[in-house]
């Protein structure tokens, strides 16, 4: 008889595989041992093996949710204006993320009462409750200006379709009644402040900052930024053969402190992926002067270039570790904002979906590309920081920082800032709007769906470049490490006729990111001009297509042609503004002239006539002078015929 059951094993309970930062709601949002049950003919299944189950299922979708999409908003959720309640806005049907991975399911639009929870918080400035009782003439004029609050959307579960257990037999019941459903739903807050988000790019700044604090901070990095020490450093890495024996005193005194002061630094921050540095810093000794032989200098060199170099090596080996993506958890309730509501004098002024963040997926790339790239424009952050932080007034920048939730320059991201978003307003001339409309009333539908036209094309582009269906196009990577007598052949057969060849070395060198991709695609044949890239044995090591219409040259030249172009063009432009100096100052001079009490036009013209026609004779004269005097200093001596002959 075969045995079909599965084997079971009574396996240890891991220690530590729990949650230790639950959210509100008591779900664990950090990684976790997951554990699924193992059913069998004969096993007395009970509610906690089918809830083992549902844990094991829903807890591994949330970890996929928040590890591999992230957080934000996927689609819809869109806010707008209630028209049927001044204090409402109407939320639209779609589907968020998140910071536990849970899934936010809005299935159809519903209208969400913000001033009625506002109320209730106690946030509305200039609310009063209306007393019949008061007289108009009592009353007190109400100062209400404009606040700006944040909706968001969390995750909430209701129970449903509560039952009465079953009890076999006389036993008690336990409970009235419990549930037999959970239902999944959302639940709709504001704030008055925009929740703190999980800013990987900012920790992940602060590990390298470590990492590299070992030449920033600390007795050693003091000890190796001091000026005296820096002084003969450089003198030993730059000239150490005039290093003598004399020296030893000092340059062991030094060499030892900063020994002693990295492995100091060893023992607060150990190196996590050399296990043996400390003992290769210890083996590095100063090199004694009395022992024989030559080259002193160099071998104290090589002392202290060890020293630095194992630290650098440190340096280096932590950066690249702390590259490595963390798992942390979230450390706030898990929360997506889905825009900016103003209210004023109790109601629903403004309503913007910004700031938002989106879930990126190959699904919707382009999508949320274009709505991260300009959604954020319809809201302005009111944060002194901002100010500070983009003094060229840099809009679009600003828009994307603050709806991709990072803001400010990169040098200033350990500084903490509370961020205060509002609804922005469009602003434009009645001058510009004129303009446009008499061109072409479409003038903003051109506008609007530029970026789109810009995604078609470029889809369109990419198809045609790469288009291996058409047998006119070949790929120029088929051409490498050929031979002269080889590629002549391959050009003969291909049709090439613009061929642009440029010598690099073995290995060459790597291009600029931009102009490698510009090298990519297929080439048309007899239309592309062809690239070839050869050492000096004329070997082909690498060749790629210009599209047909773009000039053979490369973009470094074409570059140095329009830095040319330009200078000549300003050099021009400084000459023309001379000519216009001195034709202005000779207008004044004959105007003077010509004015009432001096001579005429006529005079003018004649003295001028007269002194172009007396000053070229005394030049020519000297010019004739000085071309016989040059011509006789250089006239070679003359020989009698009959001398040279009989010399000769």
């Amino acid at each position: 008889m075969i045995e079909t059951r599965q084997k079971t094993y009574n396996k240890p309970k891991s220690e530590g595989c729990h949650c230790s930062n639950p959210k509100p709601d008591g779900t664990c949002c950090n990684l976790i041992c997951f554990e699924r049950p193992n059913y069998f003919c004969g096993h007395l299944l009970t509610d906690t093996d089918l809830s083992k189950e549902q844990q094991y299922v829903v807890e591994k979708h949330k970890l996929y949710n928040r590890t591999l999409h992230g957080w934000g908003v996927v689609c819809g959720l869109r806010l707008t204006c209630d028209d049927e309640c001044c204090g409402g806005i109407m939320i639209d049907e779609g589907y968020a993320i998140d910071d536990c991975g849970n899934d936010l399911v809005v299935c159809e639009s519903l209208r969400f009462d913000v001033v009625s929870l506002l109320k209730e918080k106690g946030w509305i400035v200039g609310d009063q409750i209306y007393d019949p009782c008061k007289k108009p003439e009592d009353e007190e004029e109400v100062c209400d200006y404009t606040q700006c609050f944040y909706v968001t959307v969390c995750y909430d579960e209701e129970s449903r379709d509560f039952t009465t257990p079953f009890v076999a037999g006389c036993r008690p019941t336990l409970t009235e009644c419990e549930p037999t459903r959970i239902r999944e739903g959302v639940r709709f807050d504001v704030l008055d402040k925009l929740p703190e988000e999980n800013q990987w790019l900012k920790d992940l700044l602060k590990r390298l900052e470590g990492c590299f604090s070992i030449f920033t901070t600390g007795p050693f990095a003091r000890a190796l930024n001091d000026p005296d020490k820096r002084r003969i450093l450089e003198r030993v890495c730059e000239n150490p053969d005039n290093i003598e024996g004399n020296e030893f005193d000092a340059l062991n005194d030094l060499f030892c402190q900063l020994r002693g002061l990295l492995l100091l630094y060893l023992q607060k921050h150990p190196d996590k992926y050399n296990c043996k540095l400390a003992d290769e810093i210890r083996i590095n000794v100063f090199p004694d002067p009395y022992n024989t032989g030559g080259g002193y200098g160099q071998r104290v060199k090589e002392a202290f270039s060890s020293l630095l170099r194992l630290a650098f090596q440190h340096a280096i080996s932590c950066a690249l570790g702390e590259l490595i993506p963390r798992c942390p958890g979230p450390k706030h309730a898990g929360c997506v904002v889905l825009g900016t509501v103003e209210v004023k004098g109790g109601c629903v002024t403004h309503v913007c979906n910004c700031p938002r963040k989106y879930v990126w997926s190959f699904a919707n790339f382009f999508q949320v590309l274009i709505a991260s790239l300009f959604g954020g424009i319809a809201c302005e952050d009111k944060d002194e920081a901002k100010a500070m932080d983009n003094p060229s007034g840099n809009e679009a920048v600003s828009s994307l920082n603050s709806t991709t939730g990072f803001y400010g320059r990169t040098d200033q991201v350990d500084e903490e800032h509370d961020r205060h978003v509002c609804c922005r307003e469009f602003d434009a001339s009645c001058t510009d709007i004129l303009a446009l409309t008499g061109v072409n009333s479409k003038f903003l539908q051109y506008a609007g769906t530029e970026t789109i036209r810009a995604f078609a094309s470029m889809a369109k582009s990419v198809r045609s470049i790469f288009n291996f269906t058409d047998a006119s196009m070949f790929s120029p990577a088929m051409l490498r490490n050929m031979d002269p007598g080889q590629f002549r052949q391959a050009i003969h057969r291909l049709g090439i006729k613009n061929i642009s060849y440029e010598e690099v070395a073995v290995p060459s060198a790597p291009a600029h990111p931009i102009e490698e991709l510009s090298r990519i695609g297929l080439a048309r044949m007899a239309e592309s001009t062809l690239v070839v890239e050869r050492t000096p044995d004329k070997k082909i090591v690498n060749a790629y297509a210009v599209p047909p219409g773009t000039r053979k040259e490369g973009s470094k030249d074409i570059q140095a042609r329009i830095t040319k172009a330009e200078t000549s063009a300003k050099e021009a432009i400084e000459r023309a503004q001379k000519v216009e100096q001195r034709l202005a100052a000779t207008e004044d001079y004959i105007r003077r002239l010509t004015s009432a009490s001096g001579p005429t036009i006529e005079d003018v013209r004649q003295r001028i006539h007269d002194e172009l026609s007396r000053t070229p004779e005394p030049r020519e004269a000297e010019t004739r002078t000085a071309q016989k005097r040059s011509s006789k200093r250089r006239r070679p001596p003359q020989t009698p015929e009959g001398e040279e002959g009989e010399n000769g």
